[in-house]
């Protein structure tokens, strides 16, 4: 007993300090909540209406015309009675074929020069598990911080699990596993993209904005904290154009085939 406690107590001190890094448009040039509702109308998880819905919801969150709790909360009575295990393939799908090549190269280094420093990589976004933890296996990042939703007997209620992980909520997760893991706030990094974010921004000791938003850039500007655009290469928006372009065709021809044959 006395030597596992000496272990635990090694492996406490084992990481100096801890990075967090938000997902959507930090990490990877992509909006992980609208490609998996995309291919999840593909996959009949959604039909037409929703789809729709969920574009008009990323146009009130673009533009923070509503809140995100309330566009998540949407989001998530539209997966009332579908399968876990059915969203845990989708995320591993979408981020195998999608994600992870959105990935800016720039994102690599950057881990690189953290995990040198003996630093703790961790994920902290408002998307799901579904798609953090592929993301985070992909980079080998430590550990995740993430909305979650409500289950029961496999198959989702409708609801949320707890609060979801956006704006002050974000902050106090930060907070507690900080607490928890015994690290300072003032040593931690934190990088992201939007004026959302702006509340652990403001409680790290090293906030790092990147591609910010208009509103998150000119407090950056204010507040001289570091700025950086990363960008990924124009190869991979072309195909990640392409791809969507085929498989828009690939439904048309599929209603027009299911029209011949009514």
């Amino acid at each position: 007993m006395e030597r596992k406690l000496v272990m635990e107590s090694q492996g406490k001190n084992h990481y100096k300090y801890v990075v967090f890094f938000d997902l959507d448009r930090t990490l990877m040039d992509a909006v992980s909540g609208r490609t998996m509702a995309w291919q999840a109308f593909r996959k009949g998880l959604m039909n037409a209406r929703e789809l729709l819905q969920a574009g008009y919801l990323s146009f009130m969150h673009k533009f923070e015309l509503m809140e995100n709790e309330q566009i998540m909360m949407k989001m998530a009575e539209w997966l009332k009675g579908i399968s876990e295990e059915s969203l845990i393939k989708l995320g591993e799908e979408v981020s195998q074929k999608r994600l992870i090549k959105a990935v800016y190269p720039q994102v690599y280094p950057e881990i690189k020069m953290h995990r040198d420093g003996k630093a703790k990589l961790v994920i902290l976004s408002a998307a799901l598990s579904y798609v953090c933890l592929p993301i985070k296996n992909h980079l080998k990042f430590d550990d995740v911080i993430c909305s979650h939703l409500a289950i029961v007997n496999g198959k989702f209620t409708g609801l949320t699990k707890g609060k979801m992980c956006y704006g002050k909520e974000k902050l106090a997760r930060v907070e507690a596993y900080c607490r928890k893991h015994n690290f300072n706030l003032k040593n931690a990094y934190y990088y992201a993209d939007s004026i959302a974010d702006l509340s652990v921004l403001d409680a790290v000791g090293h906030p790092v904005c990147i591609n910010p938003d208009k509103w998150l850039y000119k407090v950056a500007r204010h507040k001289s904290w570091i700025i950086r655009y990363w960008k990924r290469k124009w190869s991979g928006r072309i195909f990640d154009f392409l791809k969507k372009a085929k498989d828009l065709i690939v439904i048309q021809l599929k209603k027009i085939e299911k029209n011949i044959h009514k």
